[in-house]
């Protein structure tokens, strides 16, 4: 905001000099209260931004949180979409979920045990044109999905 002064002329005994003054005054006056509205709606605007910002980065920290958790599997199982990092321990079979609508989605998973672990596609699902893979001990993939079929990365 630009700061305006205000000079007060000497005393005049001429009414239109005055009436100048008292005009130039109230300008003035007018264009600092503009000046006041114009920075109070530009700083409810970037506290509303600030609001933006805020939830944008909780969805961001859910989402990372989500992202990073690592699911534990000691027995047969089906991965669900909202998994994404799996450590197995045992020797049992893992089963990935349908390709369809899941283009993008990816899996980590290590065989963290002394068995082996076996990865099927759902159904007649491939993973690299295979109806499965196995994991021995301490070995891990990286599974991607293309929406038709799974693909080891």
């Amino acid at each position: 905001m630009a700061s305006k002064n205000v000079v007060i002329p000497p005393r005049t005994d001429d009414p239109n000099e005055e009436k100048k003054f008292f005009e130039t005054i109230c300008l003035r006056v007018n264009d600092t209260a503009a000046d006041l509205i114009v920075a109070e709606a530009d700083i409810d605007t970037a506290e509303s931004d600030i609001d933006t910002a805020e939830s944008d980065i909780d969805d961001l920290e859910t989402w990372q949180a989500v992202m990073d958790a690592v699911a534990a599997k000691t027995g047969t199982a089906t991965l669900t979409t909202s998994e994404r990092r799996i450590l197995c321990s045992g020797t049992f079979t893992v089963t990935l979920p349908v390709v369809s609508g899941n283009s993008g989605k990816d899996y980590y998973i290590k065989n963290s045990g002394t068995g082996v672990i076996t990865i099927e596609g759902n159904g007649s699902e491939t993973i690299d044109n295979n109806l499965n893979l196995t994991l021995t001990s301490m070995e891990s993939v990286h599974i991607l999905c293309d929406g038709t079929e799974w693909w080891i990365i």
